[in-house]
């Protein structure tokens, strides 16, 4: 009996050093994306961390502000919130550094794989059951096959051989929501993207964007 339980706490040690270990690491890898939370003055980067925690370590499905908030109570509600809807960093300045960096170890994986690399397009529904989340509207979700109240984005990944890695989105506007500019301001959506655009010409402007081409000389 007493052999079993000082395997158990040799067990327990060594999870325990391998989750500091990986906090470790991962904190680390955060550090090249901080500058993308800084504001002015402020940076926002503590909140950014909390939030990535939280939703690494949530339950499957269940990575909402109100249940991260429940196990990190370090961070409130209004701070996530804030973090998430009010302050002004720039999101495409962190999605272009993530797509920059995923080209550059995918330029890796096709060395040792021997592999093309390749892109991605496709588009992914999140239901909604409210009317206020900006995009929301009665369409077609092809998470469940049929038409429902749903965001739909549309998402470029490069890929090579089994590895693959999101590196840009674009979240589509129905009709419905372009002819309404009030709803739009009140959103908080820009003048300059109130336009309608198909799904189509949103692709193609993130393909001819291409900020994650660095590191990758063809997708062939």
């Amino acid at each position: 009996m007493e052999k079993k339980a000082d395997i158990s706490l040799m067990d327990l040690k060594e999870a325990t050093d391998s989750s500091e270990i990986y906090e470790s690491k991962f904190l680390d890898y955060f550090e090249v994306y901080r500058s993308c939370f800084s504001v002015y003055r402020n940076n926002v980067s503590h909140q950014a961390w909390h939030y990535l925690q939280g939703l690494l370590f949530s339950e499957k499905g269940k990575g909402n502000m109100e249940r991260i908030e429940e196990d990190d109570p370090e961070m409130s509600y209004h701070q996530y919130q804030h973090f998430l809807t009010h302050s002004p960093w720039s999101h495409q300045s962190l999605i272009t550094q993530v797509g920059q960096d995923a080209s550059r170890v995918m330029a890796i994986e096709k060395q040792k794989s021997g592999l093309p690399t390749g892109l991605i397009i496709d588009e992914s529904s999140h239901l909604k059951k409210g009317d206020l989340s900006v995009g929301v509207s009665r369409q077609y979700a092809g998470t469940v096959g049929k038409v429902d109240n749903c965001q739909v984005g549309v998402y470029v990944s490069l890929c090579n051989g089994n590895r693959a890695t999101l590196v840009d989105e674009r979240l589509f506007l129905p009709k419905c929501w372009i002819e309404n500019e009030s709803r739009c301001k009140q959103a908080g959506i820009p003048k300059q993207a109130m336009r309608e655009k198909t799904k189509p010409v949103l692709a193609l402007e993130m393909v001819d964007l291409r900020p994650w081409k660095i590191g990758i000389c063809s997708l062939s």
